[in-house]
């Protein structure tokens, strides 16, 4: 398991910083087709899981939900079975 977890308001600039690094980590786990499972939480809380399926600029796509990277507190990566076991 990997987590990013972004502990600024959104206009921070760290936070700003780890929401692109969590952008690039998905993007690289794509291009090594590597699969993966997500587990997002919403800074208004609230969370969602499901297959990480695409990444392109500031969002990421898990499952059929495309998500922007900025409405996002924290994100986790795992192997998919590690996921269903949570």
């Amino acid at each position: 398991m990997a987590e990013i977890s972004f502990e600024g308001a959104p206009g921070d600039s760290i936070a700003g910083a780890l929401r692109f690094a969590a952008g690039f980590a998905a993007r690289q786990l794509l291009n090594e087709e590597v699969p993966v499972d997500a587990v997002v939480t919403w800074s208004q809380g609230g969370q969602f899981r499901g297959r990480l399926t695409d990444q392109l600029d500031t969002t990421i796509t898990v499952g059929d939900r495309e998500i922007e990277l900025n409405s996002l507190q924290a994100i986790e990566f795992y192997p998919p079975e590690e996921a269903s076991h949570g």
